[in-house]
């Protein structure tokens, strides 16, 4: 699923979790347009799996999806990274 066959690793990885086809679209354009490396966790679990394979240099979430505790969805994860923004 993290793979890039035959070509190098993009300089900056972003892991981007939003429900909204339209802000992926836009996400994805913004991506190509600067070769970065994109995913789209479909799940929280998935989010800290692509964390800690990719170490992504960016995590983006809509905080509608982690709820009313998104405060702590971001914590959580800014506290097993290293940097990540």
């Amino acid at each position: 699923m993290w793979r890039f066959a035959g070509i190098s690793p993009p300089a900056v990885n972003i892991v981007c979790l939003v429900a909204n086809e339209s802000d992926q679209s836009l996400m994805l354009q913004l991506c190509r347009r600067n070769h970065w490396g994109v995913v789209f966790p479909e799940s929280r679990a998935e989010s800290e799996r692509a964390l800690h394979e990719l170490k992504p240099q960016i995590m983006l979430f809509d905080r509608d999806l982690a709820g009313q505790d998104w405060r702590e969805f971001v914590a959580g994860f800014a506290a097993a990274t290293s940097g990540v923004c």
